[in-house]
């Protein structure tokens, strides 16, 4: 399952750096993901973008001159990686109402949480609606899922107080971004940085060009959110697997970890070690089993499924061992170079 999670997530990279402009074949991509996972993960070396992102773009850099297109691509696939676990939430607010009422209601701190999550993942949806239909279409698709979720939090008592402050998050990311559409007031005053204004503009420039792109973007989309559901469907065997009191269901597994996994996200020192284990055994303990008892042994799972992560990525090592001067730090004319071009 762990190398799947590894392998989708360099397809998803490839198809973006594709259609980004990148002239990479499937392997190469493999190759040097499969590299930084071994850095990022097996070394305990992760510090989020500084580390494996960093590790795979300097990889594919050598010996090609698109290194903005690279940097671009990186970038929007970290972006649409955390929109898919931003996502989740909101899914298991469909799939498991009856569940998630009775979840909310035992803690009112959880479901402000949540929401917030919520607003996240549809600030994200909302950010390449609006650079792709236009504030209005972006608006409207806001007003359908905020009332959605306004209607839904009032079936919980004392939680739409809490919760609905969230929504009007992704109302301004509606209406601001397109300023960042090529013409606008943000890239001119960027010409006007010289050189470093022109590498943001460029940058800038990659992410935005994928809006001509929906059906590419909504693939990666959903595997995103295949990626991170396998994560979580890991854990969950791992809490299955070994010995705690009260093992949790699947449903309670899908309400806490995604939250827990966002933790990953912040650029923390050792792959943020002991965080992400700690998020996801309090959010379980607020969860109940047979006859009442409260789910204990959260982290547990969560560093065994991690112990797993961790060997599973010592796969990246013999790939490192067999690039030899084609290596990430090595200059090569190799592949992806012939039709790298001149940086446009």
């Amino acid at each position: 399952m762990c190398l799947l999670f590894m392998t989708l997530i360099q397809v998803r990279y490839w198809a973006i750096l594709r259609s980004c402009g990148g002239d990479f074949t499937i392997w190469r991509v493999l190759r040097a993901g499969f590299i930084a996972w071994f850095f990022n993960t097996s070394l305990l070396g992760g510090v989020g973008f500084l580390s494996g992102d960093a590790i795979r773009a300097a990889y594919l850099m050598r010996g090609n001159n698109r290194k903005t297109t690279i940097v671009g691509a990186t970038l929007l696939d970290r972006f649409i990686g955390i929109a898919g676990l931003l996502t989740l939430p909101t899914l298991a607010l469909v799939v498991g109402w009856n569940c998630s009422a009775t979840y909310f209601e035992g803690s009112r701190t959880i479901a402000v949480f949540y929401g917030l999550f919520v607003a996240a993942g549809l600030s994200s949806l909302l950010f390449f609606v609006a650079l792709a239909w236009g504030r209005l279409t972006a608006v409207a698709t806001w007003a359908v899922a905020g009332g959605t979720g306004f209607f839904w939090l009032a079936r919980i008592p004392d939680s739409t107080s809490e919760a609905a402050g969230w929504i009007f998050i992704p109302l301004v990311v509606a209406l601001v971004a397109p300023v960042l559409l090529p013409g606008g007031r943000l890239q001119k005053s960027l010409n006007r940085w010289g050189q470093p204004g022109k590498v943001l503009n460029d940058l800038i420039s990659t992410v935005v060009e994928f809006r001509r792109r929906p059906g590419t973007l909504s693939c990666a989309w959903l595997l995103s959110v295949a990626i991170h559901f396998l994560w979580m469907t890991g854990v969950f065997f791992s809490a299955q697997a070994i010995v705690i009191p009260v093992a949790p269901t699947f449903m309670q597994v899908w309400f806490a970890a995604p939250p827990a996994n966002a933790t990953n996200i912040l650029p923390l020192p050792a792959s943020g070690l002991g965080i992400g284990e700690t998020a996801f055994d309090t959010l379980l303990r607020l969860c109940t089993g047979p006859g009442g008892a409260t789910v204990v042994g959260g982290a547990a799972a969560y560093l065994t499924f991690r112990i797993v992560m961790m060997l599973t990525a010592l796969s990246g090592a013999p790939v490192y061992l067999a690039s030899g001067k084609s290596g990430p730090w090595k200059k090569t004319g190799g592949e992806g170079s012939n039709s790298a071009g001149e940086e446009s």
